[in-house]
């Protein structure tokens, strides 16, 4: 499991990884409620604390998604403006 927060997000929200994923790199992958991808970035095991700006994202309901080449996790977010 990851944690986000803070969680409702405003500007900006952090994204903590698990660590299991401490030393192998990843996909960061965030759906609207939809299904459809909005973001998408490759993160390197040496990133530690993830920013990711999400004012440009209207508000709603996301689906936050880490893939690796062995395990996924995932986590709702909700954006507010």
């Amino acid at each position: 499991m990851f944690i986000i927060y803070p969680n409702p997000a405003h500007d900006e929200f952090t994204l903590v990884s698990p660590a299991e994923l401490e030393n192998t790199f990843y996909n960061l992958i965030i759906y609207n409620s939809l299904g459809q991808q909005v973001h998408q970035e490759k993160i390197s095991p040496s990133s530690g604390n993830i920013q990711i700006l999400s004012s440009t994202f209207p508000a709603g309901i996301y689906n936050v998604v880490l893939k690796s080449n062995l395990t996924s996790f995932s986590q709702k977010l909700i954006i507010i403006n």
